[in-house]
């Protein structure tokens, strides 16, 4: 399991690189305007939400413990940032395109990357689709999530990701471990899925910095 850890390419980075210069600057950005930021808390409160359906339909039939734990970490993640949304705001917020940051890109993002990486494994275990979906997401956050940590300390926002990360860790041990007794391939498939995700995930940034830029011409 250890070499399959050291071959994912972003929980494992120190937030270092040019990758991650551009999303901390624009994380700065959003984060210095309350309603803005108010919007993206409640983007990534949808993409949890989203997350943690999915895993219901993939895994409804007779879950086990560790499948339902995550159902309910993931519910939870989704909360939290539902909550932190809402306090921001002042007020109640739904998922629809007034209340997030590209909400429709991100669900985009979420069915694009299950559909993509599905049909890659149509001949394979039933569960590998959940388990390299889980996968990948869970890396990006890590990743992306430690980053937005950073910017919320440096500007002392009153929000903690520590929960949310550390259960986000432990989420990819168990998919990574649930993978290496399932599949034969899986550091070629794990390349393959993260390579499907980065380009996902660029569409739904390359969305989220056009609102950005709506943002500052508005203001000007």
């Amino acid at each position: 399991m250890v070499s399959l850890m050291n071959r994912l390419p972003l929980s494992g980075n120190d937030g270092a690189g040019k990758a991650a210069t551009v999303t901390r600057d624009t994380l700065e950005a959003i984060c210095a305007d309350v309603a803005r930021h108010a919007r993206f808390l409640n983007t990534l409160s949808l993409l949890e939400h989203i997350g943690s359906r999915k895993i219901m339909l993939a895994r409804s039939q007779a879950p086990d413990a560790a499948v339902l734990k995550h159902l309910a970490e993931e519910t939870r993640h989704a909360y939290f940032f539902k909550r932190a949304a809402e306090r921001a705001a002042g007020q109640t917020l739904h998922y629809g395109a007034a209340h997030t940051l590209a909400g429709a890109s991100a669900k985009f993002y979420m069915g694009r990357l299950d559909a993509r990486i599905t049909a890659a494994l149509r001949n394979s275990h039933g569960s590998l689709p959940y388990l390299y979906m889980s996968l990948v997401i869970e890396d990006r956050a890590i990743w992306a999530y430690r980053i937005y940590q950073q910017v919320l300390a440096k500007q002392k926002s009153g929000i903690s990701l520590s929960g949310v990360l550390a259960e986000e860790g432990l989420h990819l041990g168990a998919m990574l471990e649930q993978i290496e007794a399932l599949d034969s391939h899986a550091e070629r498939h794990i390349a393959a899925f993260c390579a499907l995700e980065h380009e996902e995930f660029q569409r739904l940034w390359n969305a989220i910095e056009r609102h950005r830029g709506a943002f500052l011409a508005a203001a000007e």
